[in-house]
């Protein structure tokens, strides 16, 4: 995955309010300097609440493009996907020992940390972001060469577009197989904003009462 070279004179015309630390190492206003930003941000949120819906990303140069309903279904799928992968990855760490976890958080193999290791404060907006990512990802696949470089000025490589096409033929092999159903309704989160989950109260896995066991810095 590229994104296209930038030319000096589009260098030179960001503006002011976009000279922000972040900004200028994203380089985000050089990137997607003239190109629609509202289709851009659009790709990268979760599907609606609504199925069975095609969705609008937005409109260039007098065309609508849209992202189809198979295609969100199919989003949700791999979403899903992403939520079992890190409840898993959750689980494990809260069967796991204090000892075994203070050990994971120790660089040294000799000297044991006592401080073990757990889940962040911003665990929530991390696993948000990565959904973000992979809606914006898989959305951007569906368009055209020209159209990916025209509006996202992005380029993927012949190796990653087999690898997502491969993972997407295997998620349409499972809407098959669960006759269109692509979520239990009482797992879907998708009503909760990508918004939302930027003001998450800090989740923390509950650990023994180890003697050692002070993680107060």
């Amino acid at each position: 995955m590229v994104f296209g070279n930038i030319s000096p004179d589009k260098a030179e015309v960001t503006e002011q309010n976009e000279t922000t630390p972040w900004l200028q190492h994203t380089r985000w206003p050089e990137l997607f300097h003239n190109r629609p930003l509202d289709i851009i941000a659009a790709s990268a949120r979760q599907p609606g609440p609504i199925r069975g819906e095609d969705y609008l990303l937005g409109q260039w140069k007098g065309t609508s493009f849209w992202s189809s309903a198979d295609a969100e279904a199919q989003l949700r799928i791999l979403l899903r996907g992403v939520d079992l992968m890190f409840d898993r990855a959750t689980a494990t760490l809260a069967r796991t020992s204090y000892t075994s976890r203070c050990w994971l958080n120790t660089y040294s193999k000799d000297v044991f940390w006592p401080h073990a290791f757990r889940l962040v404060s911003c665990f929530k907006r991390y696993v948000s972001v990565w959904k973000r990512f992979i809606c914006f990802i898989f959305r951007v696949l569906r368009f055209k060469a020209r159209h990916r470089q025209q509006i996202y000025n992005l380029r993927l490589g012949s190796d990653e577009e087999k690898m997502m096409q491969y993972i997407l033929t295997l998620v349409a092999q499972l809407l098959l197989e669960g006759g269109g159903c692509d979520l239990d309704p009482d797992d879907d989160d998708d009503s909760e904003t990508d918004e939302d989950a930027d003001y998450e109260e800090e989740e923390h896995v509950e650990e023994e009462n180890y003697p050692m066991g002070d993680e107060s810095d």
